[in-house]
């Protein structure tokens, strides 16, 4: 009866599947509204002469790449969480079928990575010539190292790399 109960258990897990799914759409549409929104504020002149319009419009690219890879991130978890907890059955590309936790984590500190970079990029853009972008900088460059490192410690865990195992093939082979 517990074993039961706690096979059955896993489907709590479908809360937060629903829930990623639901946060991932609506930062999508929200992304699409705005993209709407500027574009007609566009067409209707409604931006300053004055303003450089060409900044504005790069601030604003680049924030809205930012909002759909946080709605593709909550996206991946939404799948990723239903695979391996609910039903590994349904038809994905290869790239996105996870089969372990460690799948997901990885595709979410890549694009973490990604998410970072364009972050600082929409500094860049807006820079005012001020010290403050060094700050910045480095706290997201440190960021981005810490992951990177974490991502690539963990790719070379479950890869090791074919250096060590062909130095093995020849050991064995001189024995």
């Amino acid at each position: 009866m517990v074993s039961k109960l706690l096979g059955a258990s896993r489907f709590l897990i479908i809360v937060a599947v629903i829930g990623a799914l639901l946060a991932a759409a609506l930062v999508m549409f929200f992304g699409v509204y705005d993209i709407v929104r500027i574009t007609v504020l566009i067409l209707q002149g409604g931006l300053d002469a004055d303003v450089d319009v060409g900044k504005k419009v790069a601030v604003g690219a680049i924030e809205l790449i930012e909002l759909f890879l946080l709605g593709t991130v909550l996206y991946v978890i939404s799948l990723g969480l239903y695979q391996l907890f609910i039903a590994q059955g349904i038809e994905l590309p290869s790239w996105l079928e996870i089969k372990t936790l460690d799948n997901l984590k990885e595709r979410l500190l890549a694009t973490v990575l990604v998410m970072l970079a364009v972050s600082f990029f929409g500094y860049a853009v807006t820079w005012d010539g001020s010290w403050t972008i060094l700050a910045v900088g480095f706290a997201i460059g440190f960021v981005i190292l810490g992951v990177s490192y974490a991502l690539a410690h963990a790719i070379k865990e479950k890869h090791p790399t074919e250096n060590h195992s062909s130095k093995e093939n020849q050991q064995e082979e001189v024995n």
